[in-house]
């Protein structure tokens, strides 16, 4: 896997211009899209094989889901343009960055965001900067012991955001050639501090017994969710679950060649150094990832022109 199987693949698709990517999923034929699922997870391989590529440095990075694309709108084009920050981040500070890629099943929507990012990050993957891989780690059930405290404390931190996030039931949408494939969606006020803020729209298709009766009163559309009935439907977890995925695979990272976790939104920063216990390398990744709000990422040079610069004058970068 890596950089190179990456862009092999896209260029084999034909997935490589913003216009191309739009084009073939448009309409995208069942078959192909299941060629190309199963292309991309193998060409993408597991975390060890990211290990692999990286030697202990002090610029390893592992992009936070926020700041790779897997928060707040999960349009393709909004995905897309949300990665420009971390391209000139990586770019003008890393020696690696590891871009962990959610893959739900055959899932074309998803897909097409991902090949935008790819194509926006193309210069990065060509000189071996972003090194991709899969956002979920495969863990055997030995493997996975240590993490259940982990998982536990972001149920209780998804428990106390509940306090200040509003959801509102809105409606069900039931297909009915498939009744099975029932969405019932909820709108969600995000606090000021959630930033950048998740998207305001969450569509599910399982309920908790208690939820499941909420909605099945048409009393109920369009009325707030009350707060233990919040917590009791595990709502919230979709959006605070993802740094518990990222602390695993930085647990991974970090002991095998160092790697500092890198955030483009405080909430995540905090939510993870409450998951390391607030050791003193955690504190530092937490700094190392605070500072992504506030170096210069010269925005007004053309990344290729960086690009070039970088491959010309290696030095300058070391400085």
């Amino acid at each position: 896997m890596g950089s190179k199987q990456i862009v092999d693949l896209a260029e084999r698709h034909g997935l490589i211009r913003h216009d191309a990517i739009a084009r073939f999923f448009r309409k995208p034929r069942k078959r192909d899209i299941v060629r190309l699922d199963e292309d991309f997870r193998e060409a993408l391989g597991q975390l060890t094989d990211a290990g692999d590529l990286l030697s202990k440095s002090t610029y390893n990075y592992l992009a936070s889901s926020s700041f790779r694309g897997e928060l707040g709108c999960s349009t393709p084009t909004c995905r897309a343009r949300g990665i420009a920050e971390l391209a000139r981040f990586s770019l003008l500070y890393a020696d690696k960055i590891v871009l962990p890629l959610y893959l739900p099943e055959r899932d074309p929507y998803w897909l097409d965001g991902n090949f935008r990012i790819l194509a926006e990050l193309r210069p990065l993957l060509d000189i071996g900067i972003v090194v991709p891989t899969e956002s979920a780690p495969c863990l055997c059930k030995e493997c996975a012991e240590p993490f259940a405290p982990i998982f536990e404390q972001v149920k209780r931190a998804a428990d106390d955001a509940a306090a200040h996030i509003r959801v509102k039931y809105l409606r069900s949408d039931e297909d009915d050639a498939a009744p099975a494939g029932r969405n019932w969606t909820f709108h969600f006020t995000w606090p000021p501090e959630y930033d950048p803020a998740p998207a305001p729209i969450l569509s599910v298709q399982l309920l908790s017994p208690s939820l499941a009766r909420f909605v099945g009163n048409p009393a109920n559309e369009r009325k707030e969710l009350p707060l233990e009935l919040l917590r009791e439907s595990n709502l919230l977890m979709s959006f605070f679950d993802e740094a518990s995925q990222d602390y695993m695979l930085h647990s991974f990272l970090n002991e095998t060649v160092g790697c500092v976790y890198l955030s483009d939104s405080d909430r995540e920063v905090q939510q993870f150094r409450k998951l390391s216990g607030g050791k003193a390398e955690e504190t530092r990744n937490a700094i190392f990832a605070s500072m992504s709000h506030s170096v210069p990422l010269f925005a007004d040079i053309r990344l290729e022109t960086l690009v070039k610069v970088r491959m010309e004058d290696g030095g300058a970068f070391g400085a």
